[in-house]
Formats: structure tokens, C-alpha cells, sequence
């Protein structure tokens, strides 16, 4: 009787055991199918971080080239403006030593100006032109912030070359003395 009772419990012990191994194998299938599942996830979100980074790198390369164009865009109106008004003067007005200073100062603080946004330029130039080499972009993404470069370029020139017209007004005005 005491045999077969051990033997009753050695069957239950064992089915126990089966068991336990059991749901031990479903468990660690289960764990490794949530590992699987938790790698696509995590490339998922790498993928996904590469593209905002990505598109943030562009954005903010654009960002620097329109705003450093709009400030040369900005000077270049500003200089026009002072010259059709220095313009009027030598056409329209006598010459007046206090207004000529103040042209002259103008012109000066202009020249500092465009010394300042050239040195930014550059600095900007530099920035992108590492960004277009080290990240990912399109081509049509490398396209138009190559573009945007050489539009800084025009800008510059722009403004140079209001300048020289700045120049030639302010000495003509000077010349009404």
C-alpha cells in the first residue's frame, strides 16, 4: 500500500515537473518573441529619430541661409532708400554739413555692417556646406541649400554694389559744398 501510495506521488510530483518545464519553455518562447517584437520597436524609433534629426539638420541649415539672405536683403533696401534720398538732396536741396555727416555716418556704419554679415556668411557657408557633406540628405535637399548658397553670394554683391552707388551719391552731394 505504502508503494503504491509513493508511486501515486512520484506520478503527481512528475506531472508537476512536466508542467513547471512547460510553461518554463512557453515562457522563454514568449520572452524571446517579446525581445523580437521590442528589437522592430526600437528600430522602428531609431529609424524614425534618424529622420527628425535629419529633417531638423536641413530645416535649420535653411533656417541660417534665408535668414542671413533676408538681413542682406534688408541692408541692400535700407542703402537703396538712403541713396534715392541722398539723391533728392543733390537734385533738390543745398548742401547742408550736418545731413552730409549723417549720410556719411550711415554709409560708414552700412560698410561695418556688411563686414559683420559677410564674416556670418562665411561662418554660415562653412556650417552647411559640412551639413550637406555629413548627414543624409537628399539630393534635392543638397540641391537647394547649394542653391541658397549661391544666393548669399548675389546678396552680398547686391549690397556691395549699393554701396559703391552710396558712395558715388554721398561724394557728389559732397560736392555741393
Amino acid at each position: 500500500v505504502i508503494s503504491h501510495k509513493k508511486e501515486k506521488k512520484m506520478k503527481k510530483l512528475f506531472i508537476v515537473l512536466i508542467a513547471i518545464v512547460s510553461a518554463n519553455v512557453l515562457f522563454a518562447q514568449e520572452n524571446v518573441k517579446k525581445e523580437k517584437d521590442l528589437a522592430v520597436v526600437v528600430d522602428s524609433l531609431t529609424a524614425k529619430l534618424n529622420k527628425l534629426q535629419n529633417d531638423y539638420d536641413y530645416l535649420y541649415c535653411k533656417f541660417l541661409l534665408n535668414e542671413i539672405k533676408s538681413n542682406l536683403n534688408d541692408d541692400k533696401n535700407d542703402i537703396s532708400n538712403k541713396t534715392n534720398q541722398l539723391q533728392i538732396e543733390i537734385y533738390h536741396g543745398r548742401f547742408n554739413y550736418d545731413l552730409y555727416n549723417s549720410y556719411k555716418e550711415n554709409y560708414n556704419s552700412t560698410i561695418d555692417l556688411l563686414e559683420e554679415n559677410k564674416i556670418a556668411a562665411e561662418s554660415i557657408r562653412k556650417f552647411v556646406t559640412l551639413k550637406m557633406i555629413t548627414s543624409n540628405f537628399s539630393e534635392n535637399e543638397i540641391g537647394v541649400l547649394g542653391q541658397s548658397l549661391k544666393v548669399i553670394d548675389y546678396a552680398i554683391n547686391s549690397v556691395e554694389s549699393g554701396l559703391n552707388l552710396y558712395k558715388l551719391y554721398l561724394d557728389e552731394y559732397k560736392k555741393k559744398w
